[in-house]
Parts: C-alpha cells; sequence; structure tokens
C-alpha cells in the first residue's frame, strides 16, 4: 500500500501552498541523486540517503519521490511505501518501507536490463506512476481496476518466454478546418509468459491542435495483457483534460454479452444498429473528441467508443451533457458476424444524427476497436451501455 497527504489532488499553487497530494495522472519516472535520497547510492537500514525514485513532470510540485518513511514524516507531495493499513491512522516500519523502495529500485532495473542511468533527474525508460483518483472516478473504475490488478498480480508468478520483441503501430495525421493531430503511434515491447499470457508495454506520442485554442502534447500509454482470449487495457493520458479512463477489456471469443454485469454498475437494454469507425486514419476528422467527454485524443491507438447524441440522452437523460456517468460508463460492443466483443470506455459525442437509421450508424468505434472486431469501417453490431450505479 501507499502513504500519502491529502486529497484532492493538486499540481498546481493552491496544491503546493496546502501540501496536498499529487493530481491523479500517468507520471515518468526518473532517477534522483541528494544528499537524502538516491536510486543508486543508498543506506538499506534506514540512515540517509534513503532509497528514492523521482516523479517526473509534476508542474509547480518539486522534489515529488516515492521513498521510504515512518509514520508521518517527510510526507509532503511524496508516497511512501508499506504494507497491509487498515486506516489513514495505521502506522507502519521504516524498515519495511525501505525494503519495498528497493524492491521497487531492483524491479525498475531488472525490466532495463540490470543498471538504471547514473545522475539526478535522469528518465527511466518506459516506466511511469500511474495515479488513480479513486474518490473522483467512483465505483465504475474499481471493478476494472480490480480485474486488472488480479491479472498483474497473477502475471507476477510467471516466468518471461525468450526476450521482449519490438511493438509499434504506425503514425497518423488528420485535420480539418477545427484542428488538426498526429500520433507517431505505439512503440514499446511485447513479452510471452510460461502461462500463455502476452503484456504489450508502449508508449505514443500525441499532439493535437484545435480552433478552440488547444494547442497540447501528450504522452499516452498503454499496458495489455492477454490471457485466454480476453485482453485487459490500462490506458492512460489520452485526455487535454486529464480525464482517467477506465479500463477497456475486450474477448475473442464472445456469442452474446456476459451473462452478469460487472458489479457497481446496471446495463441498458441490447440494440442492434450501425457500427463506422472514426478517430486514426480518418482524414475528415481533427482528431480530437467533444470536450464534453473530456477531449481524447482519438486520432491515436485508444480503445474506445461514442454513441450519437439522441442515444446520449437516452442513456443518460436529457441532461446528459452534465451527468457525471458519461464519464465513468463503459459501452459493450459485440460483432456477432466475429463472435467478439469490447467492452470500452465512451470518449466522444457521435455519430451525426440522422433520420433513417437504416442509412447512419448509431456507434463510432475508434481504429483499435475496429481492428479487433474486425467490423472494417461499417458493420451491424449489437451493443448497451453499463451504467455506474
Amino acid at each position: 500500500m501507499t502513504v500519502e497527504r491529502q486529497g484532492p489532488g493538486d499540481n498546481g499553487e493552491v496544491g503546493k501552498d496546502e501540501h496536498r497530494c499529487i493530481e491523479a495522472a500517468s507520471y515518468p519516472l526518473n532517477t534522483h541523486d541528494t544528499e537524502n535520497y538516491s536510486t543508486s547510492d543508498y543506506d538499506d537500514e534506514g540512515e540517509h540517503p534513503r532509497p528514492a525514485i523521482e516523479v517526473g513532470d509534476t508542474r509547480r510540485r518539486t522534489g515529488i519521490l516515492i521513498h521510504p518513511a515512518s509514520g508521518y514524516g517527510s510526507t509532503i507531495g511524496c508516497i511512501n511505501l508499506a504494507g497491509h493499513l487498515l486506516d489513514a491512522n495505521s502506522d507502519f516500519s521504516l524498515s519495511d518501507s525501505t525494503r519495498r523502495v528497493i524492491d521497487v529500485i531492483n524491479d525498475l532495473k531488472a525490466f532495463n536490463g540490470g543498471t538504471l542511468p547514473a545522475g539526478n533527474g535522469v528518465p527511466i525508460a518506459r516506466c511511469h506512476l500511474v495515479v488513480r483518483d479513486v474518490a473522483a472516478a467512483g465505483v465504475a473504475v474499481a471493478p476494472h481496476a480490480m480485474a486488472a490488478a488480479m491479472a498483474f498480480e497473477a502475471l507476477a508468478q510467471a516466468q518471461p518466454v525468450g526476450n521482449p520483441v519490438p511493438f509499434d503501430t504506425e503514425a497518423s495525421k488528420s485535420g480539418n478546418k477545427w484542428g488538426s493531430s498526429e500520433t507517431g503511434g505505439l512503440h514499446g515491447t511485447r513479452q510471452k509468459f510460461d502461462d500463455g499470457s502476452i503484456v504489450i508495454d508502449a508508449t505514443e506520442a500525441l499532439s493535437a491542435t484545435r480552433s478552440d485554442g488547444l494547442d497540447a502534447t501528450l504522452s499516452a500509454t498503454q499496458h495489455r495483457v492477454e490471457k485466454d482470449d480476453v485482453v485487459t487495457v490500462v490506458q492512460m493520458n489520452y485526455s487535454y483534460r486529464n480525464r482517467i479512463l477506465p479500463n477497456a477489456m475486450l474477448m475473442r471469443v464472445a456469442a452474446d454479452f456476459p451473462a452478469q454485469v460487472p458489479a457497481g454498475f446496471t446495463a441498458t437494454a441490447v440494440r442492434s444498429v450501425g457500427a463506422s469507425q472514426f478517430g486514426k486514419k480518418d482524414r475528415e476528422d481533427e482528431g480530437t473528441g467533444s470536450p464534453l467527454m473530456g477531449l481524447i485524443q482519438t486520432n491515436s491507438d485508444v480503445f474506445g467508443a461514442s454513441i450519437k447524441a439522441s442515444a446520449m440522452a437516452r442513456a443518460f437523460g436529457a441532461g446528459w451533457k452534465a451527468n457525471p456517468q458519461r464519464l465513468n460508463a463503459l459501452i459493450e460492443v459485440l460483432f456477432p458476424a466475429r463472435n467478439r466483443l469490447v467492452r470500452v470506455p465512451l470518449v466522444d459525442v457521435g455519430p451525426h444524427e440522422d433520420t433513417d437509421e437504416r442509412s447512419y450508424p448509431e456507434v463510432d468505434l475508434t481504429l483499435s476497436c475496429d481492428e479487433f472486431l474486425g467490423t472494417h469501417g461499417q458493420a451491424r453490431v449489437k451493443y448497451r451501455i453499463l451504467l455506474p450505479s
């Protein structure tokens, strides 16, 4: 478990002044080397310098570290590691906390071929700290975060088979009169394990400009775990408004919707509709979703989908634009022709409205979903929305 200061997370002046914890986001990890804390030259018995890893890109917050502590000490902005804690009043051991930080450092070394870069503030390749704000995300995220955590925990017991191989997807540029966007594609590794699972870790450089003033870049990450024809996808930093996307789940064999709705959700009625593809490689789309859905860069490899505005009103009510459920809900799309299913977040609003539902789709799929399902840009699908209860 981890110990931090109070929330809500804030990387700005207020967070700095009030000593809050850092915001929910995906942060690059760096080495650290000062008199009190070090990633390489540390004391392993509690004396200074203690072992530590630096958290990068924290804006107005500086010196944010993952390091050991005992009780309430050196905690402002930083993250301390501990064993099981009952509540916020629980104490923890410095020796145990030190061992846990050293274990993390050693794991990062193993992941990077046995060494970490020397120096202070030097990036550790392909390694990120993912912070999720449970209070803000609500129960909608919990079942999927738990499922992913269980998958990753099981994976920890498996052994790699051979060396990791490169994993890459294509770059893409798109634009129209409202803006433009670009992705360099995912770049990372694909590793097989002796329990039959496959893990993909990759990052994606994104950029976008919009006529409403957006001009920004993102460094998105994906962690995919596939086992027994089910793929769990943790995808971070696809939003220009810091929206945390619920995890996606992809099923290679699904004759129907899962009989059991995930805990914390209720399902809408199933609809049979047309589906189209948008986002990456869509040359008529500027490549970012509606601000109402967190400004997700859809010109990317994100797993997501959208439904048209009338369908949003049907699922979330007439006031759907202000209903917080829309950001934590999931959509399940089944392609009966191939018996495949995706359970993904809603990342935009669309397609456009049309009176003749037979000639115009109700669901839009990102390229990653379209390719997984095999719908090839246009197909008849079934879908339902999973609403947070």
